[in-house]
């Protein structure tokens, strides 16, 4: 026997005693935002014992802990984030009203200083057809 191989003989017995798990998958992009569902670990124990069903499934409990506690940050995050949207929201509504209010103020201005314009104009059309209704009747009485 060479060297190594007594080493091998000696860790046997502890390697017997450890635990077998089948494979995880990784978290992909395809189940983003859904639950993550995780496949039911097949565990093997060289020995037979109840000591590595429990360890396995303490081991099934922390990895479903870790995704809960995954989800409820990611759950944390999304609310925050809703509520960023919602009070910024709310801010270009009330910028909105408050443009629609100047909009309004200026239409009314504007029609004002229409309405104010064109009875200046009627005025001094008024006053040029006087003006000009007297000039004819100074000329016809200097004509004679």
């Amino acid at each position: 026997m060479w060297t190594g191989q007594t080493r091998i003989e000696e860790a046997r017995p502890q390697l017997q005693k450890q635990l077998v798990v089948g494979q995880w998958k990784p978290f992909s992009a395809t189940n983003r935002g859904q639950e993550l569902q995780l496949p039911e670990p097949s565990v093997k124990s060289f020995t037979g014992g109840d000591d590595t069903q429990s360890v396995a499934q303490l081991n099934v409990s922390r990895l479903r802990s870790s995704s809960v506690e995954i989800r409820e940050k990611g759950s944390e995050f999304l609310k925050e984030e809703l509520r960023r949207a919602q009070k910024e929201l709310k801010l270009k509504d009330e910028e909105c009203e408050r443009l629609s209010k100047v909009r309004e103020q200026l239409e009314q201005e504007l029609e004002e200083l229409t309405a104010s314009l064109f009875e200046e104009a009627h005025k001094m059309v008024r006053e040029a057809n006087t003006k000009q209704a007297a000039s004819e009747k100074q000329l016809r009485e200097a004509q004679g």
